[in-house]
């Protein structure tokens, strides 16, 4: 038999023998004590009289024997224990180390007594985290869950919103570790923290809950009244009234839009920057607003001027008699966004009106049955919101001039018929 097995035999005898003496009188400063996972268990103990053998045990099972100084510990324990004569100490507490244990004293006069610790071991509270279901909350949601755990350790649950208390009311029910939040609506949205703690640690965990709402009226605006390109950059700015927005995205024409040298997303790409604009930029552009369950976009028609250059008026046909039926005066540009033109004859308005018609946008001005009186200098004008420019054409309608025989023939004849009426 070793010597654990021995000293096992000798301490249940002693048991058996004295079991019956007087009453040892034990205490203790700490009877109930909490420990933190990794510290060591450390019970102390206090009697007046000499022992001769003291035993302790965790429950029911033997940790170690003191018989008159010498120490005999069970296996399990004797790498972690430090025993004293009214001390022992445990070291790298588990929480399998929780329990009730008890001290056994027998003294010089056979008398005995016992004292019981009860012994609790808690894991520290780490990396608490607040799980929601459902991961998408919308107003007609019925209820939500906030779960409160932790990667290691356990302990009671208190919730805030916003950092203000929460309480069980008509729309927050707490249970256990859970947090369930009724009929939410767009006002519940926020900072939701639980609080996990247990009389060695404390830890705290948080999310940002979110009740979504549609996005509305979704509206894109320009930063100035006239892009021309004169203009060092112009600023679309994309807004909506309702509707909380996690992502915006933008597009011309269809095609989408990343930051580059000439566009810039900024503000959370709310604002697109477009840096230098060319006639090229001219297009629909289009905001689209989302979150995680709902969508709406806007759009504007962004016109990007450029100059109105090489402004020429021509004719056809390019030979006009008089008597004809009409001859077409054709006014183009070989650049500019065409907004307005207009047309003048020697200085004067030209508008659609008796010979003339104004077609194909005012760009082609018709002159029907053109005469002489049809002759002169006719401009033409061609702008838009930021820029004009003009040319001209000289129009001559051909006409026969009568010869001079003609004229002194006709004058006889006149002359003539007159003296044959006097008569």
């Amino acid at each position: 038999m070793n010597r654990i097995g021995v000293g096992l035999v000798c301490a249940l005898l002693l048991l058996i023998q004295y079991g019956s003496g007087a009453d040892v009188i034990i205490t203790s400063p700490d009877p109930s004590p909490t420990i933190r996972t990794g510290d060591p268990i450390n019970l102390t103990i206090s009697y007046s009289s000499t022992p001769t053998m003291i035993m302790w045990t965790a429950n029911g099972s033997i940790v170690v024997l003191w018989l008159n100084g010498a120490q005999i510990p069970a296996a399990k324990y004797k790498t972690r224990l430090m025993l004293q004569e009214k001390n022992i100490l445990l070291t790298d507490s588990t929480t399998a180390d929780t329990g009730e244990y008890m001290v056994k004293v027998i003294d010089t006069n056979s008398d005995s007594g016992n004292f019981t610790f009860n012994v609790v071991v808690r894991d520290i509270i780490t990396n608490v985290n607040v799980l929601q279901t459902p991961a998408v909350i919308i107003e007609s949601t019925p209820d939500v869950n906030l779960l409160c755990r932790a990667a290691s350790g356990s302990g009671s649950v208190t919730w805030q919103k916003d950092g203000q208390p929460l309480t069980n009311d008509s729309s927050h029910v707490l249970l256990d570790r859970t947090l369930q939040i009724l009929t939410p609506n767009r006002t519940f949205s926020g900072t939701y923290s639980c609080n996990m703690s247990n009389p060695v640690s404390w830890n705290v965990g948080s999310i940002v809950m979110t009740v979504y709402f549609p996005v509305e009226s979704v509206t894109v605006t320009q930063s100035l009244p006239l892009v021309s390109e004169r203009s060092p950059a112009v600023n679309l700015s994309c807004s909506t009234p309702s509707g909380n927005s996690e992502t915006v995205t933008w597009t011309k024409d269809g095609q989408p839009i990343i930051n580059n040298s000439t566009h810039s997303l900024l503000a959370r790409n709310q604002t697109l920057q477009i840096t230098a604009p060319k006639r090229a930029f001219t297009g629909m552009y289009s905001c689209n607003m989302s979150n995680a369950a709902y969508w709406s976009s806007g759009s504007l028609l962004l016109r990007v001027y450029d100059p109105v250059v090489n402004v020429t008026v021509t004719q056809s046909p390019q030979k006009v008699n008089e008597g004809a039926a009409l001859v077409n005066l054709s006014c183009s540009a070989s650049s500019g966004y065409t907004e307005m033109v207009t047309w003048m004859k020697d200085g004067q308005s030209v508008t659609s009106k008796n010979a003339y018609s104004l077609l194909d946008g005012n760009r082609t001005l018709q002159i029907k049955q053109p005469d002489r009186k049809s002759n002169g200098l006719y401009i033409c004008n061609i702008s838009n919101a930021a820029y004009w420019g003009s040319g001209s054409l000289n129009l001559t309608v051909s006409y026969a001039t009568p010869s001079a025989t003609s004229t002194y023939s006709m004058l006889i004849i006149t002359l003539l018929g007159g003296i044959l009426l006097a008569h």
